[in-house]
């Protein structure tokens, strides 16, 4: 079992700031589990330190179209103590039963500048950010769980961004990692009332994957949203029940199968102009892709029990004619080969 990273103190050369540890020497040895298993597992905190959209611009994961550029970042951080900060509440100061938020978050946004417009993936990105947490605590054991949400703003054509949410408990070396979309807003015909049936209505989308178990996955939020939009502009479903497992169907054979199997998908679909006295009608559906899941195993059955093919990015055409398109390829590999034909002599 992996035990809490291993931090060496250092020597501080001006007394008025505390010493700082060296990064972990070690992350990631286990494989990811899922966030609702990670929370169950995860110690219940005493106290808590917490930094909220941090901005920074870095060259991470990719942007609406796919490329690899520069973008605005928002980083959030938070720290689970191992222990109460009592002696800092006592004496009301900063001291080494806290973290210091200032100094953390000055940590980070240097750590992030130091890389200048180097390349990196959302993963590796979150793992920088614990390193420089970890760094900046007054003593390894104080800090109990990890947690970091990387929120790309730019990331998303139709919503308000994409990202990663990474957890990491120390005591048992559990990491959770998840990939989101946020607020894609489609127009499209849902509803079973006449009115809904004549003119296209917005539905807002949020959407996270977990866990990822490749760490070159966390990007694919651009497939996601893809996937989203594609779905709702080619429907006219009666029901968000409907329109949700579809979407769900099509994330787990094309998406979730080739790039992480085993991963849930979590989808809301929200209708804000459905109810006039009401914020939003919404549902939500988590459906799985593990063997064994009836969902799962229907879908394997579909394709032929072989991992589905990647959608395109970007999807020329429609979506549907792309899926029937491969349909017709799986019926062909199901097909028995022909007899080889008798050679006359």
């Amino acid at each position: 079992m992996p035990t809490r990273p291993e931090i060496v103190r250092t020597v501080s050369s001006n007394p008025a700031r505390p010493a700082r540890a060296a990064p972990p020497k070690s992350l990631g040895q286990l494989q990811p589990i899922s966030r609702r298993e990670w929370d169950r597992r995860a110690p219940f905190p005493t106290d808590i330190i917490s930094v909220s959209n941090i901005s920074v611009s870095a060259t991470v994961g990719v942007d609406a179209w796919g490329r690899k550029k520069y973008q605005p970042v928002l980083i959030s951080v938070k720290l689970s103590l191992a222990q109460s900060f009592d002696s800092a509440a006592q004496n009301d100061q900063v001291d080494q039963s806290t973290v210091h938020y200032g100094q953390l978050t000055k940590n980070i946004i240097e750590a992030v500048a130091s890389r200048g417009r180097e390349e990196i993936r959302l993963d590796q990105f979150a793992r920088l950010i614990e390193a420089t947490a970890c760094e900046t605590v007054p003593f390894p054991l104080l800090v109990e769980t990890f947690e970091t949400e990387i929120f790309l703003p730019k990331a998303s054509l139709l919503g308000a961004g994409a990202g990663i949410a990474y957890a990491r408990a120390y005591g048992s070396g559990d990491e959770s990692r998840v990939v989101f979309l946020r607020d894609i807003r489609v127009p499209t015909i849902v509803g079973v009332n006449d009115h809904e049936r004549q003119s296209k209505q917005m539905v807002v989308a949020n959407l996270s994957i977990e866990p990822v178990t490749r760490q070159d996955a966390s990007s694919r939020y651009i497939e996601m949203e893809q996937i989203i939009v594609k779905v709702a502009e080619e429907s006219s479903f009666e029901t968000l029940e409907s329109l949700a497992t579809k979407v769900a169907s099509i994330l787990i054979k094309h998406l979730v199968f080739p790039m992480t199997p085993g991963a849930d998908v979590h989808l809301k679909l929200e209708k804000p102009g459905a109810i006039h006295f009401a914020d939003a009608p919404a549902i939500e559906i988590i459906r799985g892709s593990c063997q064994g899941d009836p969902f799962a195993m229907k879908l394997w059955d579909e394709c032929g029990y072989r991992t589905a093919k990647w959608i395109p990015f970007p999807l020329k055409g429609t979506l549907s004619d792309w899926l029937e398109a491969q349909k017709r390829v799986v019926f062909r590999q199901s097909m028995p080969a022909e007899p080889a034909k008798a050679v006359e002599s």
